[in-house]
């Protein structure tokens, strides 16, 4: 798997997933609500069995200084402090998030993550590939932002940063330029 692209999902991991988009969000509740979450959740548990899923996803949900919101506390913790635990985090509708995430990878849409991969591969030192990648962005801005909010396209923009090892100082400082743009 190429970093910032969707994992290989098996046939029946596919079924299950399709089944947990089409259901739709926001959640509605009631008897079909409860399947499809734990629908979610016997999918995750399947995903993490058989390492599935790249270890900076992992980190990115339990690592508290990949929580750009709240570096104190990881995405993980905040589902624990909100009386969540074990498998009631995959069961949670707003886990739905990360697992799209875990399998999807950032949501920069295909051709966006392939140019991204190939300025990865041209780039000659680490540092050239995070501002790289900021004037890639810049230049779909337009189509990007008609698609998500300018802090979602920055958090997306910081997890394909992270898939591609930047440094951590130097991912924050980008999202924070995207989130600056007028």
């Amino acid at each position: 798997m190429t970093k910032g692209q969707s994992i290989t999902l098996l046939p029946e991991e596919r079924e299950i997933w399709n089944q947990i988009k089409e259901y739709g969000f926001p959640l509605g509740g009631g008897k079909q609500t409860d399947e499809i979450l734990r629908s979610q959740a016997e999918l995750t548990n399947i995903l993490l069995s058989r390492k599935a899923i790249p270890d900076i996803r992992i980190k990115y949900f339990t690592v508290p200084e990949f929580n750009t919101g709240n570096p104190k506390v990881s995405h993980q913790e905040t589902f624990q402090r909100n009386g969540n635990t074990g498998q009631r985090i995959f069961e949670h509708p707003h886990f739905r998030e990360y697992l799209r995430y875990f399998i999807d990878g950032p949501l920069l849409g295909e051709d966006i993550k392939r140019e991204a991969s190939l300025l990865y591969d041209r780039s000659p030192f680490e540092n050239d590939y995070p501002e790289a990648l900021s004037k890639l962005i810049l230049k779909h801005k337009k189509k990007l932002l008609s698609q998500m909010s300018k802090s979602n396209l920055a958090e997306e923009v910081y997890k394909l940063l992270i898939e591609y090892d930047s440094r951590e100082y130097i991912s924050k400082y980008i999202r924070s330029r995207i989130l600056s743009w007028r």
